[in-house]
């Protein structure tokens, strides 16, 4: 599926926001499917001031709970999100 993903990607020039917010709501809901997740999220990083900030984008929420909202990183890891972000790594 991110083979896919990545191909199309390659073979467009300029996607707008909308096709794009449309291509990571059908990634997350394959995503969620195939491991059985109740919450897939991904985040856009926007510049800020001081470091990041990074908004949800495509949420799949099953919890019943709040969606997630954004938040800022700055300098060191100060929990798992941040050193996701740091570290590059996803959780």
């Amino acid at each position: 599926m991110f083979n896919e993903l990545e191909r199309l990607a390659l073979a467009v020039t300029t996607v707008s926001w909308a096709d794009a917010t449309r291509v990571v709501e059908v990634a997350n809901q394959q995503l969620a499917e195939l491991l059985g997740a109740t919450l897939v999220r991904l985040y856009w990083d926007k510049e800020a001031q001081e470091g990041a900030l990074l908004e949800p984008i495509a949420v799949v929420n099953r919890t019943g709970l709040d969606d997630p909202r954004g938040f800022e990183i700055r300098g060191e890891p100060n929990g798992p999100l941040s050193w996701a972000y740091h570290a590059g790594r996803p959780l």
